[in-house]
């Protein structure tokens, strides 16, 4: 029997589906009130996952992203590992389910920048002290988060809190197979986040690093989403991650290193309705000549702990089974 998969129709349903949702689907819901959106986001997110749905299996038509995070929730928890304290652990399943409700709600959210609703948003910050510190001696930092809940959210509320940020995106999201209502999307998303950068600017890696590096010596920080893996694992930033060694992107640890900034690794989490928190790290500051070799396995284990105890909520998990083990 023929799997439906292979099936040109299959596609031509999944990317109407898809358009629909990005077009009509999310502007509808991001006008409701934030409860209420939400329930509808966790309700897309479900059809999704049935589907196994999300903009990158459309542009390369082909379905990965739920296997594959049914594989990394393996990694992350493997047969053996410590439960979780205080409370027992969701099935699998669920958890992959629940990975496409937060990729959903994470889309929700971009319209509520375009819409200006963010403002009405409350953020908490926890261990932001050290960071503004840094920030009002004139230093520019280097944030690392991953695509974990509400990243974006936070990048947001840290602008409206008075750091000037360059995030950093990317031109993958413009390739002639993503389809157009996607990249209307991002479009619409990077400028809408772009206003509260104070300041900063939301540029793609590909053609404006350099604005990176320039940006960071005048004071303005920088954000970068930084979960790849290393496209060769001899020139990757290796640590040990989710119990074994890899090789992840340099990206960030570079462009610390090569303008001496520190490097700070945060999550931004939902709370509630409209309600977020950001946990910063402590800032990782380098050596004399500008190294962050010994600050690098605290810059990833930071981020590790808190997917750890919510791996559902790291909507980016599907990337870890690309890692090579280097054990």
């Amino acid at each position: 029997m023929p799997d439906p998969a292979r099936q040109p129709f299959h596609w031509k349903i999944l990317r109407a589906i898809n358009g629909l949702h990005f077009s009509l689907g999310l502007p509808l819901i991001a006008r409701l009130p934030a409860a209420a959106g939400i329930r509808f986001a966790r309700m897309f997110g479900r059809l999704h996952h049935r589907l196994d749905l999300d903009w990158r299996t459309v542009a390369l038509s082909t379905h990965f992203v739920r296997e594959r995070t049914a594989q990394a929730l393996a990694q992350i928890n493997p047969a053996g590992a410590p439960a979780e304290q205080g409370r027992a652990a969701p099935a699998p399943d669920r958890r992959v389910r629940q990975r496409f409700e937060i990729a959903v709600r994470e889309e929700l959210e971009a319209h509520w920048f375009i819409n200006q609703r963010i403002r009405s948003t409350h953020c908490r910050f926890i261990g932001f002290e050290p960071v503004r510190a840094l920030q009002r001696s004139g230093q520019g930092i280097v944030f690392l988060t991953f695509h974990y809940d509400a990243p974006l959210v936070g990048v947001v509320h840290m602008g409206r809190a008075g750091i000037p940020l360059n995030l950093m995106t990317s031109s993958q999201v413009e390739l002639d197979c993503v389809p157009r209502s996607v990249q209307h999307y991002f479009r619409n998303k990077y400028a809408a986040i772009q206003q509260h950068l104070n300041g900063g600017r939301t540029l793609h890696a590909e053609t404006h690093l350099k604005s990176f590096y320039t940006g960071l010596r005048k004071g303005c920080s920088a954000v970068i989403l930084g979960e790849a893996p290393a496209v060769q694992d001899e020139d990757g930033i290796v640590v040990r991650f989710m119990h074994r060694r890899r090789a992840f992107a340099p990206g960030a640890v570079r462009l610390a290193e090569r303008t001496r900034s520190p490097l700070v690794p945060f999550v931004c989490e939902c709370t509630g309705a409209g309600q977020y928190r950001i946990e910063f790290g402590a800032p990782l500051l380098p050596t004399a000549d500008g190294s962050h070799a010994a600050n690098q396995q605290a810059l990833y284990e930071f981020i590790e702990k808190r997917i750890q105890a919510h791996p559902e909520k790291w909507w980016a998990a599907d990337l870890l089974p690309s890692f090579r083990q280097l054990d």
